[in-house]
């Protein structure tokens, strides 16, 4: 028995083939993934197939009898695995250039097994850490002198450069200069994201074009989740920031209110010019509602509470104090791409994005995609594990076949659309 898996070596991005050839017939076989992540937690998937007389198994075409997944999907045995052990409100933390995956077949006494590295940073990409008065980032350059096209990248509410980290090396892998910038939650910076100032944020962007091996009139910005709101909101409240392109995935189209350990501050998220913006508030009493409910719940029947904080913002959105925090998006003169999932539980992403156009007058160059199944929508790299549909008590919403099918086609749209806007 014979399994082979190809490329044995490859971006995430690449499709991955796996096949049974030399396999006992007319049996039933279990596949098995196996992968560890940054931080040594062991994640594992396993789906049961029936092999034919010809003994072959090809997973492109094969649907399983039952396990982890449902579907003919060479890809399936990687997106569906999930935790052993540790948290399992904790996704999968991604090292920045890669992880390898062990594959194995089994029946009865017989095994094959293969191994495939999935790299987010190719071969010769730079990874340059930044850590000035006015900076910290991790600056991520493709091989090569350049002039590269640039792009300058927000994460969300986790803070940090770790979770966007793999993103940027494949960014990079495809030729742009990537610069993760921790805006908040990291030494040196805000800790918590209340009145973070715009102008620090327009401050990457400005090293971003500096540099020497960037082209700086190639620069784009990319934010997710609360990352879209900052990009947005300093491409539309900076003045003189020239940017190519703006990418938001999971976006706003508000300031909303502060961020913080506890009880929301009654602040905005951002400064400009030292003085708070206009802001929506957080109805958090449409959370609260299920913090009554699941607490007693949880402890009958042992289950880590879910929030689903859609409504929260839905209610702010309702408030007057929305129309005079929305942000002005038509001062934006580059084009937009917006990306949102369907079924988003953390805030309305594709409604807050039809806002965001709608607001623009829908111009010929900007792009909204929608994803179904798909709940809180991130710039994760294709072909990561997506089952775990939370962080911490906070629910995505959608579902793990959702997500990948959506970062599957999310991923070539985001280079696309940055390719034709940061054109030469």
């Amino acid at each position: 028995m014979h399994l082979e898996a190809s490329p044995a070596d490859a971006l995430t991005d690449e499709p991955l083939s796996i096949q049974l050839a030399d396999g006992p017939v007319d049996v039933e076989l279990a596949v098995s993934a196996s992968a560890v992540d940054e931080e040594g937690s062991r994640w594992r998937s396993e789906a049961r197939f029936a092999v034919g007389p010809e003994g072959t198994l090809d997973l492109r075409h094969a649907a399983p009898i039952s396990g982890s997944y449902d579907r003919p999907d060479s890809m399936g045995p990687l997106w569906s695995m999930g935790p052993l052990e540790g948290d399992k409100r904790r996704g999968f933390r991604m090292p920045w250039d890669g992880f390898e995956v062990r594959l194995e077949a089994t029946v009865e006494d017989e095994r094959a097994s293969a191994t495939v590295r999935r790299r987010f940073a190719a071969a010769d990409v730079e990874r340059v850490d930044i850590e000035d008065p006015d900076l910290t980032a991790a600056l991520f350059l493709p091989p090569g002198p350049g002039p590269h096209p640039g792009v300058a990248m927000f994460h969300g509410s986790g803070g940090g450069i770790a979770g966007l980290a793999p993103s940027g090396a494949l960014l990079a892998s495809h030729g742009f200069a990537a610069l993760v910038v921790g805006y908040f939650g990291v030494p040196g910076r805000p800790q918590t994201l209340c009145e973070v100032p715009l102008e620090s944020l327009a401050v990457s962007v400005e090293r971003l074009r500096g540099h020497a091996s960037v082209d700086g009139g190639r620069i784009a910005a990319l934010g997710t989740s609360v990352g879209a709101e900052a990009a947005l909101a300093m491409a539309a409240f900076v003045d003189g920031l020239e940017l190519a392109a703006v990418v938001g995935v999971a976006p706003s189209s508000v300031v909303w209110q502060a961020l913080a350990d506890g009880r929301p501050p009654n602040k905005p998220r951002w400064t400009l010019a030292g003085r708070p913006l206009e802001y929506a508030p957080v109805r958090g009493e449409r959370v609260l509602g299920q913090i009554l409910i699941q607490n007693p719940l949880r402890r009958l029947v042992h289950r880590q509470p879910e929030l689903h904080t859609a409504k929260a913002y839905e209610a702010g959105l309702r408030q007057p104090a929305a129309r005079d925090a929305a942000i002005p998006v038509e001062r934006i003169g580059a084009p937009l791409l917006l990306l949102a999932g369907e079924d988003d539980q953390v805030w309305p992403a594709a409604q807050m994005a039809e806002a965001v156009l709608a607001r623009r007058g829908r111009k010929d160059d900007d792009r909204l995609v929608t994803y179904p199944h798909t709940g809180h929508i991130s710039v994760r790299p294709p072909g990561v594990p997506t089952t775990v549909l939370r962080s911490g008590e906070l629910a995505f919403g959608g579902t793990a076949a959702g997500f990948f099918d959506a970062m599957q086609a999310a991923w070539p749209e985001i280079l696309s659309f940055l390719d034709a806007a940061l054109s030469s």
